[in-house]
């Protein structure tokens, strides 16, 4: 027997406060289950509200759960959308299903690290140390938190809704591909702030600050072009990846050269 449908607002407002949920999913971390208390505290709810739920809250949830907290929404808007796939009389079993959030949640833990804390944090932070640098304030370093929040934030959100939307294909292959495009983007745009402050740092330790200044982002901008060069060719090639790192090195070196020359 179906279950009956809630009302269109009802729905809404129940995933609006999944959620906004979902951003604290962490905050009962713990060392057996991890994320579960969490994802619990998230679905719950949702499924009574969504008429998804059995008499008692599903006791799967207290099994343990873990993905990047920045991409939890994945698995956990698909788990909801499988949850009311099966109340609507489309049920899959609750192993399968389990199965499926698993895979999502795993799939989002491995993007969201590279995406997040292995590109997005240190690209943050290279901005907020040029800021700081540039206008000798340390309000300037507020950017950090400012610049992290504005993708991360919508991130969590949006994930949610596409988990949600999409089921069990929330993961699909054109959004994967296209996450894991900007973030190789950002990485080479990452190399130019890193080699940008490095030439400022050193200029400032030389005693002689400022006298790189006008040739700091022609130098930086050089090798921008470099390393993104050497990342398209080395793509889809794994003999050339060696070889190709090396060269990288070698400009890298003749940009430091380049730069400590600079009259």
């Amino acid at each position: 027997m179906q279950a009956e449908r809630p009302a269109p607002a009802r729905a809404r407002r129940a995933l609006l406060l999944a959620a906004a949920r979902s951003l604290f999913l962490e905050s009962s971390w713990n060392r057996d289950g991890q994320q579960n208390l969490g994802r619990a505290w998230v679905e719950e709810p949702a499924l009574r509200a969504l008429n998804a739920s059995g008499p008692q809250p599903p006791s799967r949830m207290l099994a343990p759960f873990n993905t990047n907290p920045l991409a939890c929404g994945l698995a956990i808007g698909a788990s909801l959308a499988l949850g009311k796939e099966a109340a609507d009389g489309r049920p899959k079993g609750p192993e399968e299903r389990e199965e499926i959030v698993a895979s999502l949640a795993s799939m989002g833990g491995a993007v969201g690290d590279q995406l997040f804390w292995n590109t997005w944090l240190p690209f943050c932070s290279l901005c907020a140390f040029l800021l700081v640098w540039r206008t000798g304030s340390w309000k300037a370093a507020f950017a950090l938190p400012v610049m992290f929040t504005a993708l991360a934030a919508p991130a969590r959100v949006l994930s949610f809704f596409q988990g949600y939307r999409r089921g069990k294909d929330a993961a699909g292959d054109k959004v994967m591909a296209g996450l894991l495009s900007f973030r190789r983007r950002l990485h080479t745009a990452s190399l130019f702030l890193a080699g940008a402050a490095t030439v400022l740092v050193l200029d400032g330790i030389s005693g002689t600050c400022g006298t790189a200044d006008h040739k700091v982002w022609l130098f930086a901008a050089l090798f921008l072009a470099v390393a993104a060069g050497i990342s398209a060719l080395a793509k889809g090639r794994q003999k050339l990846k060696g070889p190709l790192f090396v060269l990288e090195l070698i400009v890298l070196y003749l940009f430091f050269a380049l730069a400590g020359s600079a009259p």
